[in-house]
């Protein structure tokens, strides 16, 4: 784990699935049942390409590759639902996350979270971790002309907490939203689950870390 080059910065701004909640997992569950409904039998890989995705676009690129004629915004509708329920039941914060979160709020770093994920599922995920009131500012793609991988989410997740982007870090696990970080002008650390970790396409992160632990290490040296 090498941080050499990276600068000092002023705000953190925090993926959501995957890195704040254990929701990677639910969200490839609600997707191959709610799928399975409508005959397309999805994989554990055919979910993960589409990691970082807005749900609707992963829907709709699930529908052009199997050729299949139904309503985007219907089966949306039917994971968002989903995964909600999964999450209210299953879900849990990333183990040590909350402490990280903590305490930079209670070092007065100004915090968001920026994510492909419509309000629905952040709102439930808030809810559920106890996280909410740590963060200064939440942004979702859900309205936005584009989801990540464009950069238009940590974008405005900069701007709404009043710093350029070069004067902030994002956290990220998927390849996607490191892309999205990055366009925006964005240090980024890149924190991919064991299955995603050799996926080369991380190397376009500043960092790359293996759990939180080592992300605690390298955020408090880069906010302190």
């Amino acid at each position: 784990m090498e941080i050499l080059g990276m600068r000092k910065v002023s705000a953190v701004v925090f993926d959501m699935d995957g890195v704040l909640i254990d929701s990677e997992p639910l969200w490839r569950k609600a997707e191959i049942k709610v799928l399975g409904n409508y005959g397309i039998l999805l994989t554990e890989d055919d979910c993960k390409r589409l990691m970082g995705l807005r749900t609707d676009e992963v829907v709709k690129q699930i529908l052009k590759d199997f050729d299949a004629d139904y309503s985007v915004e219907k089966i949306t509708r039917e994971v968002l639902d989903a995964v909600c329920v999964l999450i209210m039941e299953d879900g849990k914060t990333v183990d040590g996350m909350f402490d990280i979160v903590k305490t930079l709020s209670d070092k007065n770093i100004p915090l968001a979270v920026a994510t492909s994920s419509p309000m629905q599922v952040v709102n439930t995920v808030l809810e559920k971790t106890g996280l909410k009131s740590y963060f200064n500012t939440v942004v979702s793609a859900e309205k936005f002309p584009y989801g990540k991988p464009h950069p238009e989410v940590y974008l405005q997740a900069c701007r709404l907490l009043g710093f350029s982007p070069t004067e902030c870090v994002a956290v990220e696990d998927s390849v996607n939203g490191v892309i999205s970080a990055r366009a925006s002008r964005m240090q980024v650390i890149a924190m991919p689950d064991i299955e995603s970790k050799e996926n080369k396409a991380f190397g376009a992160s500043d960092v790359v870390v293996s759990n939180v632990e080592e992300l605690k290490t390298v955020l408090f040296r880069l906010v302190f």
